[in-house]
């Protein structure tokens, strides 16, 4: 923890019925969140005021406001200077922000209020990010186990309740949150502040024509920044966006024939399964989504990927080799090939 893989820290205190913290988030760029909420005697939001900073030349500067307020059995949320204003359905909601494992911890609070083993909890999240409804079960008498997207999370805490480390590396967000020791942000504010701005995971497109078929594809490149990225701590045996942040595109023009099936001409999003033993790429059918709202229903075709050792890349790259007709997934030391043919047509179909 606190290594190249950290993209986020948290510092948060709690008094009688209101919390008050402050996040500092490395992705997309440096990005300062305060935040203070107060809730009711039963944990669900009231109000709550959120001001979203970016590191000027000297100081901290202010680019958005957030202001939310309970009425009812709904939220008002306004967004300044943007000018919005909108009121979502959320009796009691739990409230989430980039980078923020103390607002878990709130929402965890409000499901021990109900005192029930289970409950789906609405969840605001003003600024983007998962929203709707915060799933949660309890595991044990300090373990909760919830669902935002892409699977659960398990959350540990100890006798008093605080977080001790929330394990999501089985979901396609794959994150790990630890208790850090005090004084953490102050050291991580001023490394953090003399690095270059800009995304861990810049967007990178491809074009490539093979036979005639001309193929796009749009997609993050996450770096390795340290890590075992194919083991269990990453990807180890879950479904991967095949990038970073939103979901990754593929299009082609005319269909393409895979050892497993008949990819239609159209727009996909890529997903993968790596495992030891076989490794898949995963054509889905819906597209314009982030990379944690896949959904295996909308699975058009699957196709086994042949796995071999290359020269170490330190960011991820996605091409296709227009000679051999393959698609090529490189990372780590760790090459992918997925072997096509462009399918004939025949009478304009």
């Amino acid at each position: 923890m606190l290594g190249r893989d950290t993209i986020a820290v948290e510092e948060a205190r709690w008094r009688g019925d209101s919390l008050h913290g402050v996040i500092l988030v490395q992705e997309p760029a440096l990005t300062r969140y305060e935040y203070r909420i107060r809730v009711s005697p039963r944990g669900g939001l009231l109000s709550a005021s959120v001001t979203e900073s970016a590191l000027g030349p000297q100081t901290w500067q202010a680019r958005r406001q957030v202001t939310m307020r309970a009425v009812g059995d709904s939220v008002d949320i306004g967004i300044e200077p943007d000018g919005v204003r909108r009121t979502v359905l959320a009796p009691e909601a739990a409230l989430s922000l980039p980078g923020s494992a103390a607002l878990v911890w709130l929402a965890a609070r409000r499901f021990d209020l109900l005192g029930v083993d289970s409950a789906a909890l609405p969840w605001v999240a003003p600024l983007g990010g998962p929203g709707g409804r915060f799933i949660v079960r309890r595991r044990g008498a300090q373990e909760l186990e919830y669902r935002l997207s892409g699977g659960f999370s398990l959350l540990r805490r100890d006798s008093v309740g605080n977080i001790v480390a929330i394990d999501a590396r089985g979901t396609t967000l794959k994150i790990e949150v630890a208790a850090a020791a005090a004084g953490v942000m102050e050291r991580v504010t001023e490394r953090w502040a003399g690095q270059p701005a800009g995304p861990l995971s810049p967007r990178d497109t491809v074009r490539a024509r093979v036979g005639a078929a001309d193929m796009w594809i749009d997609y993050g490149r996450p770096a390795v920044r340290g890590r075992n990225v194919f083991g269990a701590g990453v990807l180890g045996d879950t479904v991967w966006r095949t990038g970073a942040n939103a979901a990754t595109q593929f299009e082609t023009s005319l269909p393409l024939e895979f050892a497993s099936g008949r990819l239609p001409a159209g727009r996909y999003t890529l997903f993968t399964r790596i495992r030891d033993d076989q490794s898949e790429l995963i054509f889905n059918g819906r597209v314009a989504i982030w990379g944690t709202q896949y959904a295996s229903a909308s699975d058009v075709l699957r196709v086994r990927m042949l796995r071999g050792a290359g020269a170490f890349a330190e960011r991820l790259s996605i091409r296709v080799d227009s000679s051999n007709a393959a698609i090529v997934i490189h990372w780590a030391d760790q090459v992918f090939r997925v072997p096509f043919r462009v399918a004939v047509t025949t009478g304009g179909g």
